[in-house]
Order: C-alpha cells, then structure tokens, then sequence
C-alpha cells in the first residue's frame, strides 16, 4: 500500500466538510478586493492625489510598515499597496486554520483514528488537506485578478497582485503543514502558525522601513530582511510595476521543501501526538482550580496575556504614529479625507484616534468570540461533562 492510498476519497471529504467555508473563502476576498478598488478610485482618482499618496507611502515609516512598498503613481499601485496587509493576513490566517482543521484537529478529536482504520496511507490526510488549500489560494487568486480587472484596473498588475496574495496562502499552508507535525493540538499548531505570521510580518516591515528610496522620491527598494519573508516575497513581485515574475518560485520552493519536511515528520511521530513534548502539569491541583471562576481563569489564562501584550503593543506602535501622523496627512487631502470618514470632525488625529478605536474594539470582540468558543470546545471534547459530574 503506498503512502498516499486513499488521498483522492479524503480530498472529497475535506472539500464536503468545507464546501461552506471554501465558498465564502472563494467569494469573500474578491469581493473585499474590489470594493476596496472602487473606494480608492473614488479617493484617488487625479494624479497630483495619487502622487501625494505615493511621495507620503515612500517617506513615512508608519506607512512603510503597514503598508509595504508602493511602486508608481498609477491606481492600480495605491490599490494594491493599500489592500495588500488585508488581504494578506486573511489568506493566510485562512490557509492556516484549514490545514490545522484537516491534519491535526482530526487526530486531536479521534477522525483521523477512524479513517485510518480503513485503507489509508500514512500521508493520505496530509496531502488532501494540501491539495484542497492550494487549490482554493489558485482559485481566490484567479478570482481576485478577475475582480481587480472588473475594477477598471490594468490586467498584468491585476494578475500579478493576485497572485502576490495567493502566493502568500500558498507559504503558510506550508508552513502550517509543519506546525501541524510539531504541536500535539490544534491550538498549539495555529498558535505556531500564527507566530510564524508575526515573525514574517516583522521582517517584512523592517526590510521595508532600512529600505532605500528611489531618487524620485516614489518608491522603495527594501533591505534583505524583506526577502526572508513570504510577505517580503509578495511586494517584491512589484505589481502595476516592473513585475518580476520569478518571485512567484520562491514560495513555490518554500511549499516543496515543507511538505517534504511535514513528511518526513509525519513518518517520524505517532498518530496523534506532536513532535514538541507538551509540559507536563503539577500532580495536584491549585485549590483555585475547584472553583468554577478559578478554573475558567486557569483555561483562559494564557490566551488572554497574550491578547493583552499584542493589543499593548499595536496601540504602543499606533502612539507613537500619532506623532508624525500630521505630516503624513499634510500634503495627501485624499487621506484625509479617508480618514475624517471614521468621525473625529476637523482634527484629523482625533479622526486618526477614532479610526484605531473602531480597530481595537474589533480585535476585543474577536478574544470575546474566542473566548466563547472555547467554552463550546469544552462541551463538544467531552471535558464540560466530567466538570458537571462533580458538585
């Protein structure tokens, strides 16, 4: 029997369990993409604005870090340079969590024991899950260049920015297909990933601020942390630029190398458990954990410092943006005008204020959703009902 006996019964499978969530998938971020295209047809729609944005993208360094290099004066380049951070991690928090959900949630929750009772090979749920994200990354990135066209915007750079996007869910299914072997839960697997985001962001955004600008003063070239970083990779594709097309084999090189490291992992473990040693737990337990506010804090601990520490840090960066926000709105009406629609009146650091409040109220909401789900994780494992048992 080889080792991917049965791969095309569970590619069926995966694509049954997600036929719901590949489809909002498929539609969703098309659809983001090209309202944003519109939205900022309607803000830069001249070139003296789109020249402001482009001077003031390549001078800041809160713009440079959030927003990557922005490469000419055309619309198609503002569009890109500032959709690019939102499409990005979507595709990539969405490659992450549907890797994980099809390899390690489900030896986690026992599915992956009961289909390997039947005629499976070993890396048969591996493969499907990889086949079935790949193909969605292809798909939403055809979707994406048909709506940036649809938008009235060039058809090479339409192409090319998509597949900046979709060469970034390709990098993190692979790296997910690691995280997947090395953690003994999908908690610690996504958790993984997400680091590994964080990291890819970090280099990213430092190549990006240590980069020198073009004499012209629009534009970029970003320093050699930007290449160690599949989101580095995407903007140094350069779409509505000179595009630069072998880029593209740099996370096709990064998926090949994963999915033969995940093998190799996958024949080096036991069904079930991760490479990482999970730490082992006191003998006894805290008297706090007997009661139920005890116990829940127990659970949720961690997570909720490492919301804390993340929102602190945001709002650290987004503090110290304030103090150059002026200049960076000083000669771009368009952005200021973007950024009066979030309210604030004529103060446009109160407006800029208003507009990161409406961002952390969205990223509390998200612990909120999390926190909550948890708790239905507990029920559904089985855990809740041993809890209730006692008095």
């Amino acid at each position: 029997m080889s080792a991917l006996t049965g791969t095309g019964s569970l590619t069926r499978l995966v694509l049954r369990r997600d036929r719901v969530t590949l489809g909002l998938w498929l539609l969703g971020l098309p659809l983001l993409a090209a309202s944003l295209a519109v939205s900022m047809a309607d803000l830069y729609s001249g070139d003296q604005e789109r020249t402001g944005y482009a001077t003031t993208a390549t001078s800041s360094l809160v713009a440079r870090v959030f927003n990557g290099p922005v490469h000419g004066t055309s619309l198609g380049a503002v569009v890109a340079t500032e959709s690019f951070l939102t499409l990005a991690v979507l595709t990539a928090l969405l490659s992450t969590f549907a890797v994980v959900r099809h390899t390690r949630q489900n030896e986690e929750t026992g599915r992956a024991e009961l289909l390997g009772s039947s005629v499976l090979g070993r890396h048969a749920l591996l493969t499907a899950a990889l086949l079935v994200v790949v193909g969605a990354n292809l798909l939403a990135a055809v979707g994406l260049a048909v709506a940036l066209v649809a938008a009235g915007l060039p058809v090479t750079g339409s192409v090319a920015a998509a597949a900046a996007i979709g060469a970034i869910g390709v990098s993190f299914t692979a790296v997910a297909a690691v995280t997947a072997q090395l953690a003994g839960t999908s908690r610690g697997a996504n958790a993984l990933a997400a680091a590994a985001l964080g990291a890819a962001f970090a280099l990213r955004a430092l190549g990006d601020v240590l980069g020198d600008a073009n004499p012209d003063g629009i534009g970029f070239t970003s320093a050699w942390p930007s290449w160690l970083s599949p989101m580095g990779w995407s903007g140094q594709l350069r779409a509505f630029g000179d595009e630069r097309w072998w880029v593209l084999l740099l996370p096709a090189g990064l998926l090949a190398v994963a999915v033969t490291v995940a093998y190799r992992l996958t024949d080096r473990r036991d069904l079930g458990a991760g490479l990482l040693a999970e730490r082992r737990g006191p003998a006894v337990a805290a008297t706090r954990m007997l009661s139920p506010v005890g116990l829940a804090w127990h659970l949720h601990r961690g997570t909720l410092l490492g919301w804390v520490v993340g929102i602190g840090l945001v709002g650290f960066a987004m503090g110290v943006a304030v103090d150059e926000f002026d200049d960076l709105i000083a000669e771009n009406a368009a952005a200021a005008e973007m950024i009066n629609q979030f309210g604030g009146g004529d103060v446009l650091v109160d407006a800029y204020l208003s507009a990161m409040l409406a961002i952390f109220a969205l990223t509390v909401g998200a612990y909120v959703v999390q926190a909550l789900l948890r708790a239905r994780t507990e029920e559904t494992d089985g855990i809740l009902e041993a809890v209730l048992a006692t008095s």
